[in-house]
């Protein structure tokens, strides 16, 4: 668990450019500054990548739509917390589902979701997505209060390079297993027939 703040998470930042650290958002220019680029940098980071944190498992409840639904689907109403849904139980399976609203639509009678929820909590952030909002707010921050042009550049790359690490390590969080994988026919590279059911275009030797 997290014990550093938001503003916390915005004096790391300053402190990347060399500037005076703030007590508070509305301290001054520079505080409320930090305080727009923290609230678009976290909503953003947490919606790139399916955070440990800010995972979550439920059984969705069917929903009766007015609308026509196509045959065989069957509908099921997105928890209110959902940011952004990612995949259906058992994880790695091909079973079809879309969404559009907040209904999900798949041809499972029972579907169990997990998704990114709409979780901005600091309490909950690891030590890796503290700092890589930080590094991310930095490069924002750089070009008004550095008005250095290569800062802000060279910043922005060890934004890129610690995001992909970031991801790297909470992947490497527990052990999700993926039955359908382990099938050599479930492979698009192996089977380029299941491309075409996919709707993706299949790795063919020359």
């Amino acid at each position: 668990m997290s014990v550093v703040s938001k503003v916390g998470i915005c004096n790391i930042a300053l402190a990347m450019l060399g500037a005076a650290p703030i007590k508070n958002f509305n301290e001054n220019k520079r505080g409320r500054q930090c305080e727009v680029f923290y609230h678009s940098t976290v909503a953003y980071l947490i919606e790139q990548y399916d955070w440990t944190f800010a995972r979550k498992y439920v059984s969705l409840n069917q929903v009766v739509l007015t609308d026509d639904v196509p045959e065989g689907l069957y509908t099921y109403q997105l928890p209110a917390d959902c940011l952004i849904p990612r995949e259906l139980s058992p994880r790695g399976s091909r079973n079809f589902w879309e969404i559009a609203g907040d209904v999900l639509y798949c041809k499972q009678e029972i579907a169990n979701l997990y998704y990114t929820r709409n979780d901005f909590d600091v309490a909950r952030f690891s030590r890796t997505f503290e700092n890589l909002a930080a590094a991310g707010i930095a490069s924002k921050l750089a070009p008004s209060i550095s008005q250095d042009v290569k800062l802000a550049a060279t910043l922005f790359e060890q934004f890129l390079a610690q995001q992909r690490e970031a991801w790297a390590t909470d992947a490497n969080i527990g052990n999700v297993y993926r039955g359908h994988d382990e099938t050599p026919e479930n492979d698009t590279f192996v089977n380029p027939d299941l491309a075409g059911w996919l709707e993706i275009d299949a790795y063919t030797p020359s």
